[in-house]
């Protein structure tokens, strides 16, 4: 695995399956492994290595070398992220009180394609909304154990909508078990 991304791009590879030879700057983008990036024969598509994305403090010590357009992709990401932190559920005063004794609650997402935001309903009522994060399969959980703080014994389910579901899984493979672990844990009605 390759981690300094000016180190990658200068380095030779040789591929084994068509003995295809060049940089890494020569390679494709392959598929996600968890937090790396696959990088591929650019002859017959074979993975060669595995590098992580540029951390923070990477980025903007190379601010310069990115083009124009990869500057603005990271200025919208730096942009999405600091809506998300100013706009996400922190602590469980900001969850409103709810009639019941057995409450199971819904989580959705405004645009099943796009995103947009992902909120919480009690019936027809949103209780709360916030940005919509792909593979959001860690937020689901801590909201999860957030709102069983919140309303104890009472909360039964945290029901994942099934417009929601691509949103939530994203390409985790595992994010499908560890939801209904999840859910297992708040209440009798969770299957």
């Amino acid at each position: 695995m390759a981690s300094d991304i000016n180190v990658w791009k200068a380095q030779s590879y040789r591929c084994l399956q068509c003995n295809w030879q060049g940089t890494g700057a020569e390679c494709r983008q392959g598929e996600a492994h968890g937090t790396l990036v696959g990088l591929v024969c650019p002859r017959c598509a074979d993975e060669l290595f595995a590098v992580a994305p540029p951390s923070d403090a990477q980025t903007g010590l190379n601010w310069a070398l990115p083009p124009d357009g990869g500057k603005r992709q990271a200025r919208l990401l730096e942009k999405g992220l600091n809506e998300f932190a100013e706009r996400s559920l922190l602590s469980l005063g900001e969850l409103p009180d709810l009639p019941g004794a057995d409450l199971v609650l819904v989580w959705d997402i405004e645009d099943a394609q796009r995103g947009g935001e992902t909120f919480i309903r009690h019936g027809e009522h949103v209780i709360w909304r916030e940005p919509a994060r792909f593979e959001s399969c860690e937020r689901f959980i801590k909201v999860a154990h957030m709102l069983k703080a919140r309303y104890g014994d009472r909360l039964q389910d945290l029901v994942p909508a099934r417009r929601s579901r691509l949103w939530l899984y994203g390409d985790a493979l595992d994010s499908p078990r560890r939801i209904s672990d999840c859910r297992e844990t708040l209440g009798t009605y969770a299957r």
